[in-house]
């Protein structure tokens, strides 16, 4: 992850979704209340920098793909404001909601035969204008969030990626094998 202390906002995340078809089933646990202040960082965003600003907390890194890859201590990561960014709630519970779902539902999970998705590399980030507006706390909002979804079917097979951009819709992102 990549974290602006000047923006006050997560710049870039980056993990790997494994292949989880015919896994375990998906451990449940309770999201946290709200989101908390990474003590790591300078600029300390808080939940309540966002509250009544009409954006929504938007996860880079989501709970749900991290719970399923690296279990409920790195869930529980997801929800520090150091991967938090302003989203209207049209990209966050829509857009990015059904590409999230797709990477991890659909594409890490093709088991085509001796053409198996091993993983796939999800890059998250935030573009901003040169004089961004700002919600009322300060925070500056991006102009433009994208995700870029880069993985390699079997081990000798060549590298595809698929990009998005918040204005995509994602039923239309069908790879190119």
């Amino acid at each position: 992850m990549g974290y602006s202390e000047k923006l006050k906002n997560p710049r870039w995340v980056c993990y790997r979704l494994r292949n989880l078809k015919g896994d375990m089933p998906i451990p449940k646990y309770e999201r946290p209340y709200s989101f908390y202040i990474d003590n790591r960082t300078e600029s300390k965003v808080s939940h309540d920098d966002y509250t009544g600003s009409g954006y929504d907390r938007g996860h880079m890194a989501p709970n749900s793909a991290i719970l399923l890859n690296y279990g409920q201590m790195a869930q529980l990561e997801t929800f520090l404001m150091s991967n938090i960014t302003p989203q209207t709630s049209e990209l966050n519970r829509n857009i990015w909601e059904k590409l999230e779902r797709k990477a991890r539902e659909e594409i890490s999970q093709d088991d085509t035969k001796n053409k198996e998705i091993k993983a796939v590399y999800v890059i998250t980030g935030t573009i901003f204008s040169d004089n961004p507006e700002k919600l009322e706390s300060g925070i500056p909002i991006p102009s433009h969030c994208y995700k870029i979804f880069a993985y390699q079917k079997s081990y000798r097979g060549t590298i595809k990626a698929l990009a998005a951009s918040e204005k995509d819709e994602p039923t239309t992102l069908t790879p190119d094998y």
